[in-house]
């Protein structure tokens, strides 16, 4: 399990306009989620038909449903994860998934497992205690 921290300069849900903003990002290759803070949650799922909250608070939606890309700002490049990448599993039902991107504190941290580090060409540098990232040519 690697673990590195970067600050992200901004995101952009879909075809939307980028929002310059500074979120600190852990990333985690052990971790299964993403995590990101509770506003942009509740954007990202605003433009996913069907999208509903479970009472415990995760997100799902029908697994036919299309989904928007994510663009994560790190510095001035621009990288794109697509929206293969946003679904975790399906449910019981056969019909429902549940959302491998989901809400922490709003004022916390986004985190980035594997569903956003599969999209990603990612470097760890221990000696120079740096993290690399790239567009994956087949994301």
């Amino acid at each position: 399990m690697l673990i590195g921290s970067f600050n992200w300069s901004g995101f952009a849900i879909g075809s939307h306009a980028f929002n310059a903003s500074v979120v600190p990002v852990l990333t985690d290759t052990g971790g299964n989620l993403v995590l990101l803070p509770q506003s942009i949650i509740d954007k990202f799922y605003s433009y996913v038909k069907g999208a509903y909250q479970q009472s415990d608070g995760s997100w799902c939606f029908p697994c036919s449903s299309t989904l928007p890309t994510f663009t994560i700002g790190i510095g001035d490049s621009r990288v794109v994860v697509a929206a293969k990448h946003m679904v975790f599993a399906g449910l019981a039902d056969g019909i429902n998934c549940y959302g491998a991107v989901q809400a922490t504190g709003e004022s916390s941290y986004a985190y980035f497992g594997t569903p956003f580090l599969d999209a990603l060409f990612v470097v760890h540098d221990f000696g120079g205690h740096q993290l690399g990232f790239a567009q994956r040519s087949s994301s």
